[in-house]
């Protein structure tokens, strides 16, 4: 789904490290001790939210932020190097000290394993007995027991449908890999979405995968819609057209092995899309734009410069009015995807911020911006045709590779954002023009360092650049994002795009001061 092309020019000069360091990592997911079943993104990703709902459990003193910091960046430069089992391993050690069960075998083992089901997608009435794979993903290192523990499926009410106990037998080197059978009565499950989770006997849980239990097979939903879709007027009008593609992606998630790299898939609530789908093509049939207005979050492709992307789009209700309202686009890091500002970076903070301040929110896949900066106007474009968005008040967000995106908006598509942001990265040195920026560098981040950052924005403030650089002395390069959101999006929101560029302005009201001190010290005409 995710399409794009080098072509439309170099990556920024400070982002070529971070992005060199992105190619490495996913092209070589890396394992320790070679687990018994291969670590995706979707371990990751299911890693990652635990960590961060740890970290929102706990108030941190200010010697705490900073260690937090370091050891969550020595994961991430894990991550950088491919080894995707290190990366969940450091996190895990994180979390449990966090949660303060660092010395408990039983919850450190928990949170070394992975779950799959044996279909990852189980038919009701499919006559198929389903079977959960229980294996390590890296070997924890806890004294010599047997432990027991308990591997539990809730669904999305938290409710547990399932429990089965299990031994496990712990030391140095701890391995797992056993196969529990899942009771398939039909009476026990209806369709939707289920997290499977692993816990030491009767406590507190780890999610270690998800489930999908469907009245149907999706592969068969998925080619039936197609051929709906097919029938539909192929001389519709751009926001028809637009509405049908869109739809076809958002069908063509609809699988019954969905992708464990592809987290629109994995993550998505398989059956609820099932509904929704159908619906849209109903609304489609009858010549109405479905998304047109639509509330809440959903996944979409977008057409952009002959390719298709993908972007996810929150509008809370002060969105899906006929009201113009701001716009904010949020360019996740290297490594990442469309649901990292959605899911991640504070557990979905920034969602939080757009019910607060009444913003549409897009969180576009960053690569195909990062070279071509000008897709930005087009996906301004398509968005305006399903909400009414305040032109004056477009805004750009980054962090890490994503600050080169909104940098090079912000610095060459003049005219479309009225501000930038850009956290743990951003490139303005040498910069002859750009729209209002915010620049945060974390003091101890060890992937973009502060000091190139503050010595790029005192460059283009010298320039007459309307940039500015704050700095926090206890963040490092990721959980920076969470910390100074909040003040990013209130000094976005305070600005407007006017029709003359700020350097301009400066320019001329430099010249108005020369003139009038002129005039005051010249001698007086007879």
């Amino acid at each position: 789904m995710h399409q794009y092309s080098p072509k439309h020019g170099p990556v920024p000069r400070w982002l070529a490290g971070v992005f060199a360091a992105s190619v490495v990592m996913a092209c070589a997911p890396g394992c320790i001790g070679q687990p018994p079943v291969p670590v995706t993104r979707s371990d990751l990703a299911l890693t990652l939210i635990e960590v961060e709902r740890a970290i929102a459990a706990v108030s941190l003193a200010p010697a705490e932020v900073n260690a937090v910091n370091r050891d969550f960046d020595r994961a991430s430069l894990a991550f950088f190097s491919g080894s995707y089992a290190e990366v969940i391993r450091q996190l895990c050690d994180l979390r449990l000290r966090l949660v303060k069960k660092a010395e408990s075998p039983a919850d450190r083992v928990a949170g070394s394993l992975k779950a799959r089901v044996d279909p990852p997608v189980w038919t009701i009435g499919s006559g198929v007995k389903p079977t959960a794979r229980v294996t390590h993903v890296f070997e924890a290192a806890v004294p010599a027991e047997n432990l027991q523990l308990a591997f539990r499926i809730r669904d999305r009410g938290g409710d547990v449908k399932f429990e089965r106990a299990f031994t496990v037998q712990a030391g140095p080197t701890t391995r797992v890999d056993q196969t529990l059978e899942i009771d398939s009565g039909s009476a026990a499950w209806t369709p939707g979405a289920f997290t499977l989770e692993a816990a030491p006997r009767g406590g507190t849980g780890v999610i270690i995968g998800r489930w999908i239990v469907s009245a149907k097979s999706l592969d068969a939903i998925r080619v039936e819609n197609d051929a709906r879709l097919d029938s539909l007027a192929s001389d519709a009008d751009a926001g028809l057209a637009d509405a049908i593609a869109n739809c076809r992606g958002r069908n063509g998630l609809l699988r019954d092995r969905p992708s464990e790299d592809n987290l629109a898939e994995y993550l998505a609530d398989l059956p609820e899309l099932v509904r929704s789908v159908d619906a849209e093509i109903v609304a489609l049939k009858a010549g109405r734009n479905p998304y047109r207005r639509q509330a809440g979050d959903h996944w979409r492709t977008l057409r952009l410069a002959g390719a298709t992307s993908s972007c996810r789009v929150f509008a809370p209700a002060a969105a899906t009015g006929d009201t113009a309202v701001p716009l904010v686009i949020a360019f996740h890091g290297a490594g990442g995807d469309e649901n990292m500002f959605m899911d991640a970076y504070g557990r979905g903070l920034i969602k939080v911020l757009a019910d607060k301040y009444g913003f549409l929110l897009a969180t576009p896949f960053t690569y195909p911006f990062v070279f071509n900066p000008a897709l930005a106007d087009e996906l301004v474009v398509a968005l305006a045709r399903d909400y009414s968005i305040d032109r004056s008040r477009v805004y750009v967000v980054g962090h890490s590779l994503g600050s080169g995106a909104a940098s090079r908006i912000a610095r060459e598509r003049p005219g479309l954002a009225a501000a930038a942001c850009c956290i743990a990265g951003g490139d303005f040195g040498g910069a002859r023009q750009s729209c209002a920026a915010l620049v945060f560098g974390g003091a101890i981040d060890p992937i973009v360092s502060a000091r190139s950052l503050r010595r790029g924005t005192d460059e283009a403030a010298t320039a007459g650049l309307a940039v500015e650089y704050r700095e926090l002395e206890d963040y490092g390069h990721t959980l920076l994002v969470d910390r100074v959101l909040p003040e990013a999006v209130e000094w976005l929101l305070q600005r407007r795009l006017t029709t003359e560029p700020a350097r301009s302005r400066r320019a001329a009201r430099r010249a108005a001061r020369s003139e009038a001190r002129a005039a005051t010290t010249a001698p007086a005409k007879p």
